[in-house]
């Protein structure tokens, strides 16, 4: 029997035998339309060989920061492997680059950041290419679907395969069997239950499922902060008061324990007697 450690890591693999081949794989050399396809082409042919390596460490990274920040990465990924699939079988342009995230989920970049939404954020293929093509990014680009031959379609298949596989295996993950959740209780319930704790993680994904994790153990005046947010300062005036002249900003209660990005890592005061 592998452990869920395996399990994971042979799941990975399986995902970035697709996902880590470039698109220039597939390129049928069709005739270009104009200058801006052959620009497109191109910039597809110089990216060989990136690919497998930066969706590799952004996967692990994602998975040792939390549980459900790697999950939330999968069904985003699955959608986005969904919408090529449904452009090519559809004879669709294909989109290429970066997709903001808002576009497909209104709450990523809220307070909750889509982390405890459905494996799918309710979108069927169809209807996430339409928002896509009705509210582009603007540095995304279309490929013509004359341009790939027959083995995306069926490597695509593939990687949404894998990536179900996945999530049916893992999707439902509990908070209260987190060892990592389990410590950091211990220490902000138990060890330091009465002085302040500034926690920093990477992703706000993560930052939102420990303050979720937190307050269902019964965890009290707490807040999450991120890069996403427009009132860091005003946090940190309510987490560290006695390290700003103003103080503890009016009607407003005196966070114990704050949840951070590095939005907080520089440019803060937040020295002051008595935290953890």
């Amino acid at each position: 029997m592998l452990d869920v450690a395996e399990q994971i890591g042979r799941g990975i693999s399986s995902i970035l035998a697709t996902q880590g081949k470039n698109l220039a794989r597939y390129l049928t050399g069709a005739p270009l339309a104009d200058r801006a396809e052959q620009q497109l082409i191109d910039d597809l042919e110089r990216a060989r060989g990136n690919v497998a390596g930066f969706n590799r460490v952004l996967m692990f990274k994602r998975l040792s920061s939390s549980g459900p920040a790697f999950l939330l990465t999968l069904r985003r990924h699955l959608l986005r492997d969904r919408v090529y699939l449904h452009a090519v079988e559809s004879g669709l342009p294909i989109p290429i680059g970066q997709v903001d995230q808002t576009v497909w989920d209104p709450a990523a970049g809220s307070k909750n950041d889509g982390l405890f939404d459905g494996s799918d954020f309710g979108l069927s293929p169809e209807v996430a290419y339409q928002q896509l093509g009705a509210k582009p990014p603007k540095k995304l680009r279309w490929l013509g679907p004359q341009h790939v031959d027959e083995g995306l379609p069926e490597d695509l298949r593939h990687d949404i395969g894998s990536i179900e596989e996945m999530l049916g295996r893992f999707a439902d993950w509990g908070q209260a069997a987190d060892g990592k959740i389990k410590m950091l209780a211990d220490l902000v319930l138990n060890r330091h239950s009465t002085e302040k704790v500034l926690v920093f993680t990477e992703y706000r994904d993560t930052a939102d499922y420990i303050v979720s994790a937190l307050r269902e153990r019964g965890a009290r005046d707490l807040a999450v902060v991120s890069g996403q947010d427009g009132d860091a300062t005003h946090l940190a005036r309510r987490f560290s008061p006695g390290a700003h002249p103003i103080g503890l900003p009016p009607g407003k209660r005196e966070i114990r324990v704050l949840i951070s990005t590095d939005v907080l890592s520089e440019g803060q005061n937040l020295k002051m007697p008595g935290w953890w």
